[in-house]
C-alpha cells in the first residue's frame, strides 16, 4: 500500500531532486531572476527601511544609496549592489529594526546576485536563517 511522503523546499533555484519510494526524479527549474525582478525587489527593501526610525538610520540611508545607484545602471555590478545591500540590512538588522516580510524580497536579489558573488548570496540569506 503505497502512503504519502510531504516533503518541504525552500530556495530551490533549479536541480534534480530525488524523492520518493522508486527514486522517482523531479526537475525543478525555477527561473532565472531578472534584472526588473531585482530592481522591484529592491524597491521593497528601500521602502521598507526608509520608514524605520533607527538610531542607524544615516548609515543604513547611505548603504541604501549606493545599491540603489548601483542597480539603476544598465548593467549593474551584482557584487557591489550586494556588499552595499548587505551593509544595509546588516546595520538594520543589528539595530534590532530588520522585518520578516523583507525575506522574500532578500531572497529574490540573493537568486540574481548568484555566483557573481557566493560569499554576499549567503550572507543575504543567512540575515534571515
Amino acid at each position: 500500500m503505497a502512503g504519502t511522503t510531504n516533503i518541504t523546499m525552500q530556495n530551490v533555484t533549479g536541480g534534480i531532486i530525488t524523492v520518493g519510494d522508486g527514486n522517482s526524479t523531479v526537475q525543478s527549474a525555477s527561473p532565472e531572476v531578472t534584472l526588473a525582478m531585482a530592481r522591484e525587489s529592491f524597491a521593497t527593501i528601500r521602502a521598507a527601511l526608509d520608514k524605520l526610525p533607527s538610531p542607524e538610520h544615516g548609515k543604513i540611508t547611505r548603504a541604501l544609496e549606493d545599491a540603489g545607484e548601483e542597480i539603476a545602471k544598465n548593467e549593474p555590478d551584482k557584487r557591489e549592489h550586494g556588499e552595499a545591500l548587505q551593509r544595509a540590512l546588516t546595520k538594520a538588522k543589528d539595530a534590532g529594526q530588520i522585518i520578516s516580510e523583507l525575506e522574500k524580497p532578500v531572497n529574490t536579489i540573493a537568486g540574481w546576485i548568484g555566483s557573481a558573488a557566493p560569499a554576499i548570496t549567503a550572507g543575504l540569506r543567512a540575515l534571515f536563517g
